[in-house]
């Protein structure tokens, strides 16, 4: 048995049976190995798609994702999606070809540095240089990736002669369970207490902890703590369009505490309460406690570096979960009959309900106007483009759900080639494009700094992404009038394709209570 097989087997015995990949040279081993293990191989088309299915996988799943890409440019386009997850710490392990290690300095194909790329940015990277180093390097990963301390993804580079190399003597382990720690037992009694002295506390959580994850635990800590409970995913910060409530208690709150949520620019630096406001923040990164000490040196805090999903689990509280359905967050006016067909429809389901929010001004509508306890959006890193990946991910890792994606026109042009993959792996993703004819998000800032005569360079064409999603063998349907939206929807779900529906909208700039 070589290390590719090993590698396979490794995957197929943590309870992974998918991996996400673009082909190349160095990774063919892999491939190869995959088929003796039984692990499906979902191909893309591009190495950024990915990691964005990896990384819908790892949220609705609960366990790692993997995506396994070639050397070179392979690599480096999977970064930005890599990115993407890191803000989200979502648990991703990127495995990537590399040249053979005996060719090392010598200009072989695809010859880079991979980790000192990748560590600049990330915390876990190994490329190993032997066969006890590269089992150590997987096993480490996905102990990173499973431990309550990971800070998203973790990367291992495969040199090509080393996935050939013979390693027949080295078992294949299972994953290992966190300890919990005296520590974090301390750290959330004496959590409690300050809940209990303080006149209003908020709770805030981190990407993290959100109700996909943690399914119930926002819930819990709240009737808990009988304090509001918020998790904060979006790059909007304070101004989330999914918690319409939060600046409001933010503004009377005296006391904050944050688990695994980094003050940043989403909560102003610090400043976004009273100047007498008290703070509490958990993380295990001692980097995010630095940047904390830094923000909040104005005022009264203490931090904690320690795992916050420890914290919480010392609390001993035992979250219920409940079935993922698509509803209606809040109501607003703006695209009101489309929210409402989406509504409807999915409500006809008696399964789990999937949604994918992916955009700029569109992606911030969708967040205001639907909920649903099962999400994916494209969180705090701002990066576009990954909704139809996500879906996807989603989908393999429940296949009996209903999985919506909506997103914007400017969102679809990403990884317009991956409806091929999804209709050729069976994929049945409904994608709902909202399609403003322009990059809705950047024109608005153009107005809004520079004036409606200096808007430029943002506008769209009208594109018929229904028809070419149809061409590339899914469901397609192009709509101007939204009164035909649920009826195309239904249509959509039953043919059990990949389908896109692209409904023209208004160009509406989001903003709360906006008509």
């Amino acid at each position: 048995m070589n290390c590719a097989h090993w590698l396979t087997r490794f995957i197929k015995a943590q309870g992974i049976d998918t991996v996400f990949s673009v082909s190349g040279n160095q990774i063919m081993p892999v491939y190869d190995g995959c088929l003796d293990a039984e692990v499906r191989i979902i191909h893309a088309r591009h190495e950024g798609a990915c990691v964005f299915m990896a990384d819908g996988y790892s949220q609705i799943a609960r366990q790692p994702g993997i995506a396994l890409v070639t050397a070179g440019s392979g690599f480096m386009n999977a970064l930005g999606a890599a990115f993407a997850a890191k803000s989200a710490r979502a648990r991703v392990l990127l495995l990537s070809g590399d040249s053979p290690v005996k060719l090392d300095g010598q200009g072989a194909f695809q010859e880079m540095q991979q980790t000192r790329v990748f560590e600049a940015e990330f915390d876990f990277t190994r490329r190993p240089r032997t066969v006890p180093e590269f089992i150590s390097a997987i096993e480490a990963a996905y102990q990173y990736l499973i431990s309550d301390t990971c800070n998203g993804p973790a990367h291992v580079a495969l040199p090509a002669d080393i996935l050939l190399a013979e390693c027949d003597n080295h078992p294949v382990r299972l994953k290992t369970t966190n300890t919990l720690s005296a520590t974090a037992q301390t750290i959330a009694r004496s959590m409690q207490e300050a809940v209990q002295a303080a006149a209003y506390p908020v709770v805030l959580l981190g990407p993290q902890l959100n109700r996909t994850r943690h399914p119930g635990l926002r819930e819990s800590l709240s009737d808990l703590f009988d304090c509001p409970v918020l998790c904060m995913e979006s790059p909007r910060g304070i101004a989330d369009p999914a918690e319409p409530e939060l600046a409001d208690h933010l503004a009377q709150a005296d006391l904050v505490i944050l688990l695994a949520k980094p003050i940043d620019f989403t909560l102003k630096f610090g400043r976004g309460v009273a100047d007498d406001c008290r703070w509490i923040v958990i993380d295990h990164d001692s980097r995010l406690i630095s940047q904390a000490k830094a923000n909040l040196s104005h005022t009264d805090f203490e931090t904690h570096t320690v795992s916050a999903e420890q914290v919480i689990q010392s609390l001993a509280i035992t979250p219920t979960v409940k079935q993922s359905q698509v509803a209606s967050h809040q109501k607003i006016e703006a695209h009101a009959e489309l929210f409402e067909a989406i509504t409807s429809v999915c409500q006809e389901q008696s399964r789990d309900v999937i949604l994918i929010s992916d955009g700029g001004e569109f992606g911030q509508w969708v967040q205001a106007a639907l909920h649903a306890s099962l999400r994916v959006i494209n969180g705090v890193s701002g990066t576009i483009g990954g909704g139809l990946a996500y879906g996807m991910g989603a989908q393999i890792a429940r296949p009996d759900a209903l999985v919506i994606a909506c997103m914007g026109d400017g969102t679809i042009g990403f990884h317009l080639g991956e409806y091929e993959t999804a209709a050729r792996e069976g994929l049945p993703v409904v994608t709902l494009i909202g399609n403003d004819h322009r990059w809705n998000a950047e024109y608005q800032i153009q107005v809004r700094e520079f004036g409606l005569e200096r808007a430029y360079a943002c506008e769209l064409s009208d594109a018929k992404y229904g028809e070419a999603v149809s061409a590339l063998g899914g469901y397609g349907a192009d709509i101007d009038e939204v009164s035909t939206l649920t009826a195309r929807l239904r249509d959509a779900i039953n043919h059990r394709t990949v389908a896109c529906l692209n409904v023209t909208i208004d160009p509406i700039a989001y903003s709360r209570g906006a008509k």
